[in-house]
This record gives C-alpha cells, sequence and structure tokens, in this order.
C-alpha cells in the first residue's frame, strides 16, 4: 500500500538473495526514514513474515537518538543489528536462496498531506575488512549501512569483540541496492 495511515504499517520490504555459489551472511540492514507530520515508533523486523525482532538475535535502534526503536520513538531510520549475544550474531541465507525482510512500524498523527519515505542505506565508498560496534556497525573503521559477509574466511568469525573475520563488506556495489527505491506513503 502507499496510503499513510495511523497504526502498524509496512514501512519497506526488501528480498536479499545468494547465489548458488555460497552463502551470505547478514550482520546489518540500514532503513533509512524521512518523515513529514507523523511520529513513527515500536519498530519491528520480519524475515520471511516471521517476527525476529523480539528476540535477542537482532537489535532495532533509532539511528539519531542511538535508542531502542522497538519500544520508543524514532526519527531518520532505523538500524537492525544482529547481536553478538546470539550463537550466530548474523543472519545466513543459503546458497541458491532468498530471504524477504520486512520493516513495520507504528505511525500516529497521519492528516492530509503528511508523507512517510523509506529507504534501504546504500553506502557510497567500498570497505571490506573487520567489523567494530557503535550505533551501526563499521566496516574497516567506516560507518556502513548495510554489512555483510560472503564468508569467505575460514574460520568466519561474526563478533565484533573478537575481532570478528576479515571478511566484511558494506553495501557499496550490492547488486541491485543502488537502483533500489524509496517506498512512499502519503495521505
Amino acid at each position: 500500500s502507499t496510503t499513510l495511515t495511523d497504526g502498524p504499517v509496512k514501512l519497506y520490504e526488501v528480498t536479499i538473495a545468494a547465489d548458488a555459489t555460497g552463502p551470505v551472511a547478514i550482520k546489518q540492514l540500514q532503513f533509512d526514514t524521512t518523515a513529514s507530520g507523523v511520529t513513527l515508533s515500536n519498530a519491528q523486523l520480519y524475515r520471511d513474515d516471521v517476527l525476529i525482532s523480539d528476540s535477542t538475535d537482532i537489535d532495532l535502534i533509532d539511528l539519531a537518538a542511538a535508542g531502542d526503536a522497538e519500544a520508543g520513538a524514532f526519527t531518520t531510520g532505523v538500524v537492525a543489528k544482529w547481536s553478538d549475544a546470539t550463537a550466530t550474531g548474523e543472519d545466513l541465507i543459503p546458497a541458491g536462496s532468498s530471504v524477504t525482510y520486512t520493516l513495520k512500524a507504528t505511525v500516529t498523527g497521519a492528516t492530509s498531506g503528511d508523507s512517510l519515505t523509506t529507504t534501504l542505506h546504500y553506502d557510497s565508498v567500498a570497505k571490506a575488512g573487520v567489523i567494530t560496534a557503535g550505533t551501526s556497525y563499521s566496516v574497516a573503521g567506516t560507518a556502513s549501512g548495510f554489512v555483510w559477509s560472503d564468508k569467505s574466511v575460514s574460520p568466519h568469525v561474526s563478533t565484533v569483540a573478537g575481532p570478528s573475520s576479515t571478511d566484511y563488506l558494506n553495501g557499496y556495489l550490492v547488486s541491485g541496492l543502488a537502483a533500489i527505491d524509496s517506498h512512499v506513503l502519503s495521505k
């Protein structure tokens, strides 16, 4: 839907595929939002229609205030970070398969003329290497919106305190990422 209404709303949906040559591991997704006249709160992330952000596996963080976007309001976006507290610390997409991630949130205050735009963050400069923690994860010392690995280093280590493996990349040159459109809701 492109209609902005109060209540739970689908902000963005993206399908990520691993080609047949090997799996990919997703460590972080950043969703940038621009809201005009509405308040956003209670972010939730789904994987193939199953809520995953209610577990300790994922942290949803308000991009502007570094607070909890699941329990509170957020303004400029949400960072979905797979936590090192889990067994894997990332979401594995097996070779030859795909996963659809959906970001939902509660919208309040929608009136005529209001709008909401959500985009999956695109990193404009290539970075590869270890990951470190912050409000969002950094790859090779640079804050990154989209963080993934081709799992080419063995053993592959996903923990940021570890240090991690050197096989992490940001979203620069990920096939199709730069061309992904924003999802616009309006009233």
